[in-house]
């Protein structure tokens, strides 16, 4: 789930110029939540879970089961509770850059990069374990069967974690994040977010299937082909900074302010669009639930993304 894949130094003003050619597409879509009289008016509609100022610095978000929690850029783990947030203690080693995730039975997942560990958080205990093999752990997402996917920036590629500790190799060559993982187990993610950004699906028992093309970009590094509403998927660029993998369909969340899906039918649908003071930096997904992270509204809501 969100987050840039940690770049290596060199790729680092590659990564600068991504973001630059984001915030300047970013800036043309500015609106309010009535649409206004903007170039690209608001679409969707969003209903508020919570409104806090912690919200404003928040990386990821995941849910599971009963549960919702955020990530700070510090590092604090925050749940959702009804009366606003609350900070989740016993997991200091959280990394805010590899971002959390949940499974269906309420577990929350993180990583400690320092250490190679996945860390385990359930009723109020939280329990690390050693990842084996591995270089440098990155982002992560979790099925809803407790299996935990973790991509290893450094060695290239994403290892599996079981829910009884077994460990394996899912994908291979592959410099991968934002991950997520549909009830059917079909595991998604970026290849090369920085570089090309092309979404790949991993069906169980299958092998890579490219869902989308690499970005193209101009020499100010700005994409040449934003995505177009109704468009095929696979022949389409479209620049993904988050994935959320559900019953309806693959939702992509962009630099630019936007939420796509891409349905059965391997169609692009423009789901959410926000201007304005907003700056959509998540996604999260638990049963019919889409969470959307607004740091620049400070809230966490939902959104009506159903096929």
């Amino acid at each position: 789930m969100p987050r840039l894949v940690r770049p290596t130094p060199a790729l680092s003003l590659a990564l600068a110029i991504a973001l630059a050619g984001g915030a300047m597409a970013l800036a043309a879509c500015s609106g309010d939540d009535d649409g206004g009289d903007d170039e690209a008016a608001d679409v969707g509609r969003l209903e508020t879970v919570v409104e806090d100022d912690d919200l404003a610095e928040a990386v990821d978000v995941a849910a599971g089961g009963d549960g919702v929690w955020v990530v700070s850029g510090d590092g604090r783990v925050l749940a959702v509770t009804g009366d606003g947030l609350a900070e989740v203690e016993g997991l200091d080693e959280v990394s805010a850059a590899a971002g959390v995730g949940a499974s269906d039975d309420g577990t929350l997942f993180a990583a400690d990069p320092d250490r190679a560990n996945l860390v385990r958080y359930q009723d109020g205990r939280a329990a690390a374990g050693e990842v084996p093999a591995v270089q440098q752990l990155s982002a992560l997402t979790a099925a809803a069967d407790g299996t935990v996917f973790i991509a290893d920036h450094d060695g290239l590629q994403v290892v599996s974690i079981s829910a009884d500790g077994r460990v394996g190799e899912a994908v291979g060559d592959a410099l991968a994040g934002p991950l997520s993982v549909a009830p059917d187990g079909t595991l998604y993610y970026v290849d090369d977010q920085v570089l090309g950004g092309r979404i790949v699906a991993l069906a169980p028992g299958g092998g890579p299937e490219g869902l989308t093309r690499e970005v193209e970009r101009d020499e100010d590094g700005n994409p040449v082909e934003p995505p177009a509403e109704g468009a095929v998927a696979g022949d389409s660029y479209i620049e993904a900074r988050d994935l959320a993998a559900t019953d309806d369909g693959l939702l992509i969340l962009t630099f630019t302010n936007e939420v796509w899906r891409i349905g059965d039918d391997g169609r692009l649908e423009l789901v959410l669009r926000r201007g304005g003071g907003s700056a959509l930096v998540a996604l999260g997904a638990s049963g019919d639930d889409v969470y959307v992270l607004d740091a620049g509204a400070a809230t966490l809501s939902t959104v009506d993304a159903g096929g």
